[in-house]
């Protein structure tokens, strides 16, 4: 991919696609490359902060730890989500581990370019915070998914919201490849991996997805969207 299209994919949507062109100019011009193998470790938990991430190619694993138990898979970043952007700004310890899922590239975003943009225009600071708060609307969204009583609809919501569609609604006849195992996604839907597998084959039987090695392909976001609704 060309530079030139590393940048729009790392603005094609989400934070940057609805900031300013000068503040996405002005984070894209100061952005630097960063390519990752299958599990390469962009940051560990505990680490310092030195910048922020956007995802340009590929797929980022976002893995949570609480004091007593972890880690766990809790997102997969997509192109076009940025993360990092709290502890870099506040100039914190690393909450969370980056792995790359497979071969990615991301943008890289200095605390020293963030200090940089916003010395050149102090106002940039709010840009900053709406990406924050985008993630933080996204956590608590991951949250109230897992409060939902029925166990096929909260793994549907885990599927949606690492797909990148949990809010948004796609084209009728999207498909969309996520690169997480079965048990991840139990994981991340609170259910032992034998009621993971057994869903998501009632899924698969019903034309909604596709399942493969370390991978699920969504092949109706609309569909699996309206279930949530029933």
């Amino acid at each position: 991919m060309t530079p030139a299209g590393l940048r729009g994919a790392a603005s094609a949507g989400g934070w940057l696609a609805s900031a300013p062109p000068s503040f996405r100019e002005a984070v894209l011009d100061r952005a630097v490359v960063r390519r990752y193998g299958p599990g390469e470790v962009l940051h560990a938990a505990g680490d310092e902060a030195g910048g922020m991430y956007g995802i340009a190619k590929g797929s980022i694993r976002l893995m949570l730890s609480a004091i007593d138990h972890g880690p766990y898979c809790g997102h997969l970043l997509r192109p076009g989500s940025w993360a990092g952007d709290g502890p870099a700004i506040m100039r914190d310890i690393r909450p969370v581990t980056l792995i790359s899922s497979g071969p990615s590239t991301v943008l890289f975003l200095s605390r020293a370019a963030i200090i940089e943009i916003v010395g050149q225009e102090p106002d940039h600071w709010r840009h900053f915070v709406a990406g924050t708060m985008l993630n933080l609307n996204l956590a608590l969204g991951a949250i109230a998914d897992l409060m939902l009583r029925d166990h096929r609809k909260r793994l549907v919501a885990v599927l949606l919201r690492a797909a990148g569609v949990r809010s948004e609604t796609p084209p009728p006849e999207c498909r969309i490849e996520v690169d997480i195992g079965q048990a991840d996604i139990a994981a991340m839907a609170n259910v032992n991996r034998t009621t993971a597998g057994a869903t998501l084959r009632r899924l698969e039987e019903a034309g909604l997805l596709k399942t493969g090695y370390g991978k699920v392909t969504i092949l109706s976001p609309a569909r699996l969207r309206r279930m949530l609704m029933e």
